[in-house]
């Protein structure tokens, strides 16, 4: 996130967390959150293998 309020198309709660969610592959609902890691192999990349 950006740090910029709409900056990045999140939409904020009261705490400041995202409120946006996606279906998991069971049908549940996933909340956008911050990743513990870059979740990238090997170096930061934009390759389809690398995310």
């Amino acid at each position: 996130m950006l740090g910029r309020a709409g900056a990045d198309g999140f939409r904020l709660g009261f705490d400041g967390l995202p409120l946006n969610t996606n279906p998991d592959a069971d049908g549940d609902l996933q909340h956008a959150f911050h990743m513990p890691t870059t979740c990238q192999n090997d170096k930061p990349s934009q390759e389809w293998t690398q995310s």
